[in-house]
């Protein structure tokens, strides 16, 4: 299991951790990822962030927790459509696997 807040971390933040795992929004995030991901596979986490009017910072936690579950896949570097910068895209298993994409690929 992931844990939700560093153990360098402030009580605030694992006050929050709780907060967000108990009222069920971390579930529903997850949820919401994994089908963004699913409905618009190959994008980065920026491009999705822009497409869904989602805040990046809990996209971008979400999509590790996601990807460790095995709800989504790490894919290739490109260059994100938004931010200009070399970013991961994330793809759905069943569609990573049929296109056989790397992990990760370190761009030069």
């Amino acid at each position: 299991m992931h844990a939700h807040a560093r153990t360098s971390d402030p009580i605030t933040s694992h006050i929050a951790a709780a907060e967000v795992s108990m009222s069920g929004q971390r579930a529903f995030q997850a949820q919401t990822t994994a089908a963004a991901v699913k409905r618009y596979p190959g994008k980065t986490s920026r491009e999705l962030s822009v497409l869904l009017k989602l805040d990046r910072h809990m996209l971008g936690r979400r999509l590790s927790e996601c990807e460790e579950e095995k709800l989504v896949r790490r894919g290739a570097m490109r260059r994100c459509a938004t931010s200009g910068r070399l970013s991961l895209t994330w793809w759905p298993p069943d569609v990573a696997e049929q296109l056989a994409l790397p992990i990760e690929e370190i761009a030069a």
